[in-house]
């Protein structure tokens, strides 16, 4: 709404009522007909597009000519929680994903049971059956600065992990979440041994690299190792999530009291009965705790 200066006038103005988007996403203003958003240079509409979801940036294309080649060199947010599952994989693409679970609850006993299966790509599917992420990454040449992709890839599609993660374009990345999928869609299930195996894929060191722009971090259903954690260091990190992961009780509080000083949120989900955890982080100011977890000492927090 713009403003004008001026002698006071007694007639009450009668103002246009706002644009409301019907999809969520960018308004047009209404009266004059005039698109002034779109006059602005390259550099901050692409700033508008990487703070839009992923569906919503790749639809702005739509909105005008102008818009069109806006998106492919705008910095990427590629969030694969809003793209549906038939997308995630390649037509009869093997997915194995692994899942820890309590054998009893009056014991320390876990059971990691893997899931196996072929999936098949439904006739309803839309598109042409290809992986969505992997187009929408080879369609788009400009830098990423967030990727979320399911934890299960790291098991099921290293290599493509591998290469994303050593790309050029996400020197500076700055969330990078690998997320728990639930695997619905497979139908054949292999019980494994109730001991941790070292069938579960390990956290990339790629991740290393990133370690002067990541802002928010979150892992999941993956091993940690000790060697890992000791030259882990992720200065800029506020808000870090472990979900599921398999890492010893000296290299999770090495992780949060020394790898990320800058931690202000915190997220656990697992079961660590008769662990002792003890948190010494000068920023820290949220912590949420799913599961169970034995000794929790807090010693030096706001």
């Amino acid at each position: 709404m713009a403003i004008h200066s001026g002698a006071p006038c007694t007639k009450r103005a009668k103002l246009a009522p706002p644009a409301t988007p019907s999809s969520g996403g960018l308004a047009v203003a209404a009266g004059s007909g005039e698109d002034h958003i779109s006059d602005l240079p390259d550099a901050i509409l692409g700033e508008v597009i990487s703070r839009l979801s992923t569906r919503e940036g790749i639809r702005s294309r739509i909105l005008a000519r102008r818009w069109h080649p806006v998106w492919p060199t705008a910095p990427l947010n590629l969030d694969c929680r809003e793209i549906p599952v038939a997308r995630l994989f390649n037509a009869l693409e093997t997915v194995h994903v692994e899942i820890i679970s309590r054998f009893s609850a009056y014991s320390e006993e876990l059971a990691r049971i893997r899931y196996i299966g072929t999936w098949h790509q439904g006739k309803t599917a839309p598109g042409d059956g290809s992986c969505l992420p992997e187009s929408i990454l080879s369609n788009h040449v400009g830098a990423v600065l967030r990727l979320c992709i399911p934890a299960c890839y790291l098991q099921c599609r290293p290599s493509t992990v591998h290469a994303w993660l050593e790309s050029p374009r996400l020197n500076n990345l700055h969330v990078l979440e690998f997320y728990y999928l639930f695997p619905r869609f497979v139908k054949e299930t292999v019980k494994l041994s109730h001991t941790c195996s070292s069938s579960t894929p390990s956290l990339p060191k790629s991740v290393f690299r990133f370690s002067c722009s990541l802002r928010t971090v979150s892992f999941a259903c993956c091993q940690i190792p000790d060697h890992y954690v000791e030259v882990l260091e992720l200065p800029l990190v506020k808000r870090l999530s472990l979900v599921e992961v398999d890492i010893s009780d000296f290299s999770l509080q090495s992780m949060i009291n020394s790898s990320c000083p800058a931690l202000e949120c915190l997220l656990l989900v697992c079961d660590r009965e008769r662990h002792r955890i003890t948190i010494n982080s000068p920023n820290l100011v949220s912590i949420g705790i799913r599961g169970e977890i034995g000794k929790f000492i807090i010693e030096d927090v706001p």
